[in-house]
């Protein structure tokens, strides 16, 4: 059988015992979602997804692009929404790639935008679960640092513009609005990722299994 998810209906075709389940990871930065998008994939048997992967999908086919650089992908992501008028343009194209692949388990990191977040809720439902992670300022800053990846701040200063600027501070409503986002998620589906890893992944193997149930009693 050619398992899909038939979004035009709101039904899946395919094994009822494997309902569409698509957790969205919105937070602020350093927080912690690389780490609960890669403990959903090893634990829980996710498939991580993200919107640059449609934007990379968009400038191999539409624009040519093998090996776009970063400044492509800002370009055609920006130009993506701009074009369409929808700040859930990239969310659309997403959705249309989890079709495509027969996906029943997905992570979906580096949620900036609330126009990604309705478009996803409008599109799956009960199937889309929005999880919030935050962390006190300074220890995002001293995780940030520590990292030492080329282009992460190395002052507390620096990280703070780099901060606002991921906030939606100063930011046009189609651009990153992280505030904006985290406004959206539900109190019991927010965690302030200060405490041990241990504790951190109690809390989402609890929301998993709530997420499951949820998508199940669509």
């Amino acid at each position: 059988m050619n398992d899909r998810l038939n979004f035009a209906a709101g039904e899946i075709v395919g094994p009822p015992t494997a309902p569409l389940v698509v957790i969205g990871f919105c937070g602020q930065k350093a927080a912690g979602k690389d780490i609960a998008s890669e403990y959903l994939v090893t634990r829980h048997g996710f498939q991580s997804m993200g919107f640059g992967d449609a934007v990379r999908r968009s400038a191999r086919e539409e624009y040519g692009l093998d090996n776009p650089t970063v400044g492509d992908l800002i370009r055609i992501g920006n130009e993506g929404r701009q074009k369409s008028g929808d700040n859930g343009y990239w969310a659309r194209q997403l959705i249309k790639m989890i079709q495509e692949g027969a996906v029943y388990r997905a992570v979906v990191q580096g949620i900036r935008n609330p126009g990604e977040i309705i478009r996803l809720s409008e599109t799956l439902g009960q199937r889309f679960f929005l999880i919030g992670i935050t962390a006190p300022l300074r220890l995002r800053a001293e995780r940030l640092m520590a990292r030492g990846r080329s282009g992460d701040p190395r002052t507390l200063e620096a990280f703070m513009n780099l901060d606002d600027a991921d906030r939606g501070i100063g930011q046009p409503p189609d651009g990153q609005r992280t505030d904006d986002c985290l406004a959206r998620v539900d109190l019991a589906n927010r965690f302030v990722n200060d405490g041990t890893l241990d504790e951190f992944h109690a809390w989402l193997d609890g929301r998993v299994d709530q997420a499951i149930r949820t998508a199940v009693r669509r």
